[in-house]
């Protein structure tokens, strides 16, 4: 009878060492890119055992750099038949998630956060009324933007009549995978010698902020003087939240110390009008006279713009030709518009998209 017994135990140790050797979990993820939720379940499955298996599909999703637990989720139980099972979302729906270190999303193909990550699988098997750990697997990937932050105003290398009222950036993209997008600032005075980048890095800065949560920074009178003769570097560091999530170049410009008269782009302080998904710049006008700029990358076109106040009533319009690239816009304001009102100034393309900026008067036209 023991041997009976024994001879039993050994059958099933050997089975279930067989079977813990024969199951594997094989990722398909790349190691650098853009990942959706859905996309951790795209795995293939090996079940090298004789016969099919009925369990699920444990993970466990981990911040690689400290090391926290962002997420744990769990499949719906499901028939894994011998040999290759190639596995997607829908294999195991429902799943369940439990977010433990990050924010909920209730989204099957929301994208992750920039990160480093390690995703952790189990595959566990049920028999009768007891289950069992048969694999286990873990996989490294990255996600990092597809570009940095691209710094738009003032242009590399300008010589501006005047110091520049703001300066704009675009966000790093896609901007999905930074929901606590901000950015560190810098900007310095660039010494004779040196190069851009060995500016930001070696000097102190003039100005520097962080934290900042538009794209847009508007530099007022109030922020240290800008001297004329003078070279200046600026660059933003983007951020998630604490994450690193990229940097811009490096910019140089300077102000003329002789300004020439005249009206020459390159001398007169132009802000870009902001399209979809951009912070509008906000201008304050001591003169009846705006300095737009606007970058077409769809060819030529007459567009319209229009001028509402801050009850949407449009208080002047006009037709204005685009070119393909860089366009210098000279609006001069009519009599209607006054001092001390937000109005908001748009430029609207044939197909109906809207760049646009704000300003006030100060001074009463």
């Amino acid at each position: 009878m023991k041997r009976k017994l024994l001879a039993a135990w050994l059958v099933l140790l050997l089975t279930g060492s067989a079977a813990l050797s024969q199951v594997q979990i094989q990722g398909t993820l790349p190691a650098v890119g853009l990942v959706q939720k859905n996309q951790l379940w795209n795995l293939v499955l090996v079940n090298g055992t004789a016969q099919d298996m009925n369990g699920v599909v444990e993970l466990t999703l981990r911040d690689r750099s400290t090391g926290l637990e962002l997420l744990t989720a769990v499949t719906n139980s499901f028939l894994l038949k011998k040999g290759a099972n190639t596995v997607n979302v829908n294999s195991f729906s429902p799943v369940q998630y439990n977010y433990t270190g990050m924010q909920p999303d209730n989204t099957l193909n929301g994208l992750l956060p920039a990160g480093s990550y390690s995703a952790c699988y189990s595959y566990v098997y049920f028999q009768s009324e007891n289950s069992e750990t048969l694999s286990q697997e873990c996989f490294s990937f990255d996600i990092e933007a597809l570009s940095p932050p691209m710094l738009i105003y003032p242009t590399d290398s300008s010589e501006l009549d005047q110091a520049p009222a703001q300066f704009t950036w675009t966000p790093p993209a896609p901007a999905a995978l930074f929901p606590v997008l901000q950015y560190d600032y810098f900007l310095v005075e660039v010494r004779e010698g040196q190069r851009a980048a060995e500016a930001v890095q070696e000097n102190l800065p003039i100005y520097h902020t962080a934290n900042w949560s538009n794209n847009m920074l508007a530099y007022s009178a109030a922020m240290p003087s800008l001297e004329k003769g003078k070279w200046y570097a600026w660059q933003v560091v983007a951020r998630d939240g604490r994450q690193y999530a990229g940097k811009s170049e490096t910019w140089v410009f300077s102000i003329r110390e002789n300004a020439p008269a005249g009206t020459d782009s390159s001398r007169i302080s132009y802000s870009m009008l902001a399209g979809d998904g951009q912070s509008a710049p906000y201008l304050h006008l001591a003169t009846n006279q705006l300095y737009l700029k606007h970058v077409s990358r769809t060819g030529n076109y007459e567009g319209q713009i229009q001028i509402r106040d801050a009850q949407g009533k449009i208080v002047q319009q006009e037709k204005q030709s685009i070119v393909y690239g860089d366009n210098y816009l000279r609006i001069k304001l009519k009599a209607g518009i006054t001092g001390g009102q937000v109005y908001t100034i748009e430029l609207i393309t044939p197909a109906g998209k809207k760049h646009k900026a704000l300003f006030t008067l100060t001074a009463q036209n």
